[in-house]
């Protein structure tokens, strides 16, 4: 088929599931896909085709839905320990459980456990970071590109979130590469065991959809509604 024909057929898809699923679910069903999830992924799918009026109706729909609001503390939507899971910004994410307390895995994901630094030899600690009782399994390739590292200017709120320069008060003593740091407490779980670790990953929050709006907004001409 081709790539008109595909984006065709997800467009309907879409619309289909924006107009059949609930705007939410009771806790038993907490993390199926919902009418905003659908309209959300669907505002993206119009920014590829530079489609910026029906972008901008979708991602207002889920706007006008009142149902999502953004989270007041960045850092708060990644720490597992503080209302991070299923938050009030979540739209669609990728549930995993684990029981941390009797160290039970029941679905787990291993890509938390990427984002530390290996454990320094013969020592307790990470590139000189204790970082508790948890138990970590670091890796030395994973850790920001320059690219990323540049984006952030030193009052950016997001810095210390998306990079890592130390934990609860250390500070690293070794980086994987002169200048560089390693990944920051957003892809951490500190309750995860070696390899298992049951912090969900995002798939679109509500800052997706407030920023598709902005952008077909400001592609439309509309600059003042997009800021």
């Amino acid at each position: 088929a081709s790539l008109t024909d595909v984006q065709t057929q997800i467009i309907a898809d879409l619309k289909d599931a924006a107009a059949s699923l609930p705007l939410t679910y009771a806790s038993a069903d907490v993390g199926r896909a919902t009418k905003g999830a659908a309209e959300t992924l669907l505002a993206k799918v119009y920014l590829e085709q530079k489609d910026w009026a029906d972008a901008a109706t979708a991602a207002l729909a889920v706007k006008n839905s009142k149902t999502y609001t953004l989270m007041t503390n960045y850092a708060n939507l990644f720490d597992i320990n503080d209302g991070f899971k299923n938050n009030s910004e979540s739209i669609f994410e990728i549930q995993y459980k684990r029981d941390n307390a009797n160290n039970i895995n029941y679905e787990t994901n291993y890509y938390c456990t990427w984002y530390f630094p290996f454990q320094d030899a013969g020592k307790p600690t990470y590139a000189g970071v204790n970082f508790g009782t948890t138990v970590l399994r670091g890796f030395e390739v994973y850790y920001p590109s320059a690219r990323l590292v540049s984006l952030f200017d030193s009052g950016d709120i997001r810095r210390n979130v998306v990079l890592g320069y130390g934990y609860n008060g250390q500070t690293y003593t070794r980086t994987p590469k002169p200048g560089r740091p390693w990944f920051g407490p957003k892809f951490w779980d500190m309750q995860s065991n070696v390899q298992a670790s049951g912090k969900d990953i995002y798939f679109l929050r509500y800052a997706d959809a407030i920023l598709a709006l902005a952008e077909a907004y400001n592609e439309e001409g509309n600059t003042a509604d997009a800021i």
